[in-house]
């Protein structure tokens, strides 16, 4: 695991925020044959929609500029937060594989037993 952990807050920054909406709008723009007159309704709610999303995003970007911790529902924390928290309290043994104690050195031999295997029960074959 590493220590700058993931960019993605799908509630925040969905690539697919309005999607159905715009394809009401297309829908309705397709029926009249691109006549936007008659698909305004559409059209407000695609845009109410747009607005909607764009100052989700800008109190989002504004709470991870602060450093505020938390986003007000208490069920998760942005990831700016959380790579800030890990400044606070690093974790030294995080991204570190086990297997690396048992990596064997070009200088030492394969039938040396260096990492005392050959006491261990095998499978029936």
């Amino acid at each position: 695991m590493r220590k700058i952990i993931f960019k993605t807050e799908e509630k925040h920054f969905s690539a697919s925020s309005c999607v159905q909406e715009m394809q009401a709008l297309f829908g309705c723009m397709k029926k009249w044959e691109f006549d936007d007159l008659q698909c305004q309704k559409f059209q407000d709610v695609y845009m109410r929609c747009i607005q909607k999303h764009e100052a989700v995003v800008r109190q989002y970007k504004e709470a991870a500029k602060k450093g505020i911790l938390g986003d007000g529902d208490g069920q998760s924390i942005t990831s700016t937060q959380f790579n800030k928290l890990m400044k606070l309290w690093p974790q030294p043994e995080m991204g570190t594989q086990p297997y690396r104690q048992e990596k064997r050195l070009p200088t030492q031999s394969y039938a040396d037993d260096i990492f005392h295997r050959k006491s261990y029960k095998k499978k029936p074959s």
